[in-house]
């Protein structure tokens, strides 16, 4: 059975989305990690008075905002499979 070159490629680009599969995966698992993390900040800072500090705003800004920008790159990394993905 012959293949042509486009189908040959086609087959090597579907590949490489699968082989970038487990990075894409891992980077999902950090964005999930976040809300947990998140919700330790808060119930820490409402025991003190942290929650006053522009320390604890920034850090929650970065926490509120790191799932978005994880889901982003893990879209990413699918489009552009293994040489776009984590290595």
């Amino acid at each position: 059975m012959k293949i042509t070159k486009r189908q040959l490629r086609r087959i090597i680009k579907e590949e490489q989305m699968t082989l970038n599969q487990s990075g894409v995966d891992a980077v999902l698992a950090m964005a999930d990690q976040i809300e947990p993390m998140f919700q330790i900040l808060r119930k820490t800072a409402g025991q003190s008075s942290a929650a006053e500090d522009p320390l604890y705003e920034q850090l929650e800004e970065i926490l509120l905002d790191l799932p978005g920008q994880l889901e982003d790159i893990a879209k990413i990394m699918k489009e552009q499979g293994v040489e776009g993905g984590l290595r």
